[in-house]
């Protein structure tokens, strides 16, 4: 049981930084009025692990600031636990990041982002684990409709102990006022799919594109 649960510790902390990352990943634009950056969010998160028979689920709370029309500022915690093999293992993941944002089209923006994540591991009875390192990630935001955003992203993950791992991820919002929306994220990787539902609220957003 001691090797099993070892294992088990291991590939969670490499995974589950994905989830973690759900929250930053997908936010992207700072340049047009519509596609405003400061925001705040809050949802719910689940994922599932290969090789782990129950998912991991929790909360995750998310925040970003602009700096100038191009650059960002993002952060983003979350906490997820799941019971495997009669232990409860609980992970708090942690994601920091800057990007800058380039305009393509009216409402489209491609970005570039760089930041420090560490995830904390605690298996009950068995101890816990940490690990951080550093993401890189690309992406597209664009805002087909007024009350609609839709974004996609790709993200390289490298703990220093744990490796690197790439995930793929998607989103969408619908903005049922100009200031808060329904949000459904995604993110899929050899290891892991997550997902997030919740709410994110922005100030500045215009209520019609530009």
């Amino acid at each position: 049981m001691k090797t099993t649960m070892t294992t088990t510790k291991a590939k969670p902390i490499t995974a589950l930084v994905t989830a973690g990352l759900l929250l930053t990943a997908m936010p992207l634009s700072a340049v047009a009025d519509s596609l405003n950056y400061n925001f705040w969010q809050l949802a719910y998160v689940s994922a599932d692990i290969d090789g782990i028979p129950d998912k991991f689920d929790g909360w995750g709370v998310g925040g970003s600031v602009e700096v100038t029309d191009e650059i960002f500022l993002t952060a983003a915690y979350t906490d997820i636990s799941a019971d495997i093999a009669g232990y409860n293992v609980s992970e708090q993941d942690l994601a920091l990041s800057v990007g800058y944002a380039y305009p393509v089209a009216t409402n489209t923006d491609v970005i570039g982002r760089v930041g420090y994540v560490r995830a904390e591991l605690d298996a009950e009875d068995l101890g816990d684990d940490s690990d951080d390192g550093y993401s890189l990630g690309v992406g597209v935001r664009t805002r087909p409709l007024d009350p609609i955003e839709l974004e996609a992203s790709v993200t390289y993950v490298d703990l220093s102990s744990a490796g690197d791992t790439t995930s793929f991820g998607i989103g969408g919002y619908w903005y049922f006022t100009p200031q808060v929306a329904f949000a459904v994220t995604g993110a899929y990787s050899d290891d892991v799919e997550s997902f997030s539902i919740g709410f994110r609220g922005t100030w500045g957003r215009n209520a019609t594109r530009d």
